[in-house]
């Protein structure tokens, strides 16, 4: 058995879906709005610690821009009853506006006025990211999901590389004011992109009339337990966000610690990953397209545990910056490969909800890894820490590659 499945003219690369101008217009109204949301994230801190001067009050605002990912299954739910694309539009029109409301904020007793803003903030965003990845089977056939995947994910990598510079850059310039205005352009742009773009008509949505979130969930709960492709897809993408948790805490402890390096050089790692990122991004959309996605995926695992388990025990600088590239890689790879094949193994009618239940198991698994990680790290150190998150993902290669790979996703051969 051939390890590519065969060529088919008809399977779209992302260099022929960004000749399209609908999707060209699309893919770039996300990517300004990926970079307007990570500016923010950037200056959101900066401005709470400069208002306060207190680390807990840095960490309630953090932990309210990822607490609505924990809601996901029931945002998921009203994706699935609603129009994707006016869902789209909604969400990106309120970010705008709510995200203004940050400029009324001057003194600490404003907080709770910015923490409310922040949490409204990213419900739309977790909403609205549940919609964009729904709708992505609506704007292009199947056989070009993952260029199509590829590609966005692309732009949002470019957004998470360039978006924590500029914001740093903007925010000393002008402050949070002029990082709030930029971020509210950025969701106009890719309004704009929307409102312009048409989207295939899905499946009906279920009918709510008496019906529960609860019943819908279970709904969902259910289609996952009957198949064994996304109940693996799902456990093996929570054991992988679980396995990385340690690195996005013990980084800089191993820069600043354990290599003796200035912290400037965990700027510079977090560049080569990022940078291994878009590669593995772009190879997604061209020439990866051909393998099919339970080989990706389980690559992944093996090229990941390889990579940490190397970075873990680097010695240098260069010794932890090249797996870093290669784990940057895997990790994009993965990413795309988990979105399509789930965009392939669900009815559209469900897309929204087994979305959000993939969002709040890798949300659960990020949080309670990096949590457990911070508790751990003066007792037994930031490399056995490290090592032992490599080892879960090395389980999770095994296990991928044992009951995962032999399994077919819908539409792919071989």
């Amino acid at each position: 058995m051939s390890f590519f499945r065969p060529e088919d003219p008809a399977v779209g690369t992302g260099a022929s879906l960004l000749r399209d101008r609908g999707f060209r217009r699309f893919w770039l109204g996300q990517a300004a709005s990926v970079l307007g949301d990570r500016l923010l994230f950037i200056a959101l801190p900066l401005f709470v610690f400069a208002l306060t001067r207190s680390a807990l009050q840095v960490g309630i605002t953090v932990a309210l821009m990822v607490a609505p990912t924990l809601a996901a299954p029931f945002l998921g739910s009203f994706v699935d009853r609603w129009d994707r694309r006016r869902t789209m539009l909604a969400a990106n029109l309120f970010q705008a506006a709510v995200v203004l409301g940050i400029l009324a904020v001057r003194t600490t007793a404003q907080l709770p006025m910015l923490w409310a803003i922040v949490f409204l903030y990213m419900l739309a965003a977790t909403c609205f990211y549940l919609a964009r990845k729904t709708s992505v089977p609506l704007l292009v056939a199947p056989e070009k999901l993952q260029a199509a995947n590829g590609l966005l994910q692309v732009g949002d990598t470019f957004g998470q590389l360039a978006g924590p510079s500029l914001g740093g850059i903007v925010y000393a310039w002008r402050g949070i004011g002029a990082a709030a205005v930029l971020d509210a352009a950025g969701f106009l742009l890719a309004v704009s992109a929307i409102a312009a773009t048409r989207l295939a008509v899905g499946d009906p949505p279920p009918a709510t009339s008496g019906r529960s979130l609860w019943a819908d969930l279970g709904e969902a709960v259910l289609f996952l337990r009957r198949s064994a492709l996304l109940s693996w897809a799902v456990a093996l993408w929570g054991m992988g966000i679980f396995g990385l948790g340690p690195l996005q805490v013990l980084l800089v402890v191993l820069v600043e610690k354990a290599l003796r390096l200035p912290p400037v050089a965990f700027g510079y790692l977090l560049s080569v990953q990022g940078a291994g990122m878009l590669l593995g991004a772009a190879m997604t959309a061209s020439v990866l397209r051909r393998i099919p996605l339970t080989r990706q995926v389980t690559a992944f695992f093996f090229v990941a545990a390889v990579s940490y388990l190397v970075l873990a025990n680097g010695r240098s600088f260069g010794g932890v910056a090249v797996p870093m590239a290669f784990l940057g890689m895997a990790i994009a790879v993965a990413m795309v490969a988990e979105t399509t094949l789930t965009q392939l193994a669900v009815p559209d009618r469900l897309r929204g909800r087994i979305a959000g239940v993939t969002t709040l198991v890798t949300s659960a698994g990020s949080m309670t890894s990096m949590a457990a990680a911070g508790w751990l790290a003066d007792r037994f150190g930031a490399r056995l820490l490290l090592d032992g998150g490599a080892a879960v993902i090395l389980v999770g290669a095994f296990l991928a590659a044992a009951f995962f790979l032999p399994l077919r996703v819908p539409g792919q051969e071989g």
